[in-house]
């Protein structure tokens, strides 16, 4: 079911980005930076999103990213996003990364979005849906949880140090079209988004240098089994573009 959503949607996204590339002709350039890290642990971890894993990850279909964009000067108060391959980030995460980035140049709160993929075949965080197994975690598979959650951390501070070293002057341009493949999972034929938003910066040249989209579907097409590691169609959509 993954590669017929992403082909989709990425097929969608190409049209979009030809028409930015054929009518973008505003002149008006940003600092842009962007950078991303492999976030994939090299260890087996328990996975986030369905209940009835019992065990560990046991392989990996596809590596996982954290991904940053940095729009703007220090003098203009940088507008900083990060992405995640995860379930969800939970906000202490933040928090420090915050704490960390408290110097030049400084990212205030207001600064930093942190966004998530919702891919359900994702390393499980400390603290984040601590109940979803409805039983205790082994002490061994929560002291792998901890790692990743630190590791994550240290990961997230890198990228987004990246994205705020390599700004460069860019345009930047924005449009919506639309994908049509996401679905209301608990009510048949209830409410759905298909709207699909896109950001693109391109250099001087006219070289793209980083495509922000947006879409609301859940990353579940590859339900609880296998017991692998991926970014499921999120994942391939990035990969294929």
């Amino acid at each position: 079911m993954v590669k017929p959503i992403f082909r989709t949607f990425c097929l969608t996204l190409l049209a979009a980005l030809s028409t930015f590339q054929a009518h973008g002709a505003n002149e008006v350039f940003y600092q842009v930076g962007a950078a991303r890290i492999d976030i994939t642990p090299d260890y087996p971890v328990r996975l986030s999103g369905y209940g009835a894993r019992s065990k560990e990850s046991e392989g990996v279909d596809q590596h996982l990213f954290a991904k940053a964009l940095a729009i703007g000067s220090d003098k203009d108060l940088v507008a900083l996003l990060l992405t995640v391959d995860n379930l969800a980030v939970p906000e202490y995460i933040r928090e420090e990364l915050l704490r960390r980035l408290a110097r030049k140049p400084v990212v205030w709160p207001e600064q930093l979005a942190l966004c998530s993929s919702h891919t359900h075949t994702a390393p499980m965080l400390k603290n984040v849906c601590p109940t979803l197994f409805g039983a205790e975690i082994p002490p061994e598979h929560q002291a792998h949880i901890d790692r990743y959650t630190r590791e994550l951390t240290d990961q997230l501070e890198k990228v987004a140090r990246a994205a705020l070293k390599n700004r460069k002057p860019a345009r930047l341009a924005w449009g919506q079209t639309q994908a049509g493949f996401a679905a209301n999972r608990r009510t048949p034929g209830g409410p759905t988004d298909h709207d699909l938003p896109v950001l693109v910066a391109t250099d001087k040249s006219g070289k793209i240098r980083a495509v922000l989209v947006n879409y609301a579907c859940h990353c579940t097409t590859l339900g609880d089994t296998p017991n692998h590691i991926c970014g499921d169609w999120a994942g391939y959509a990035q990969e294929y573009l």
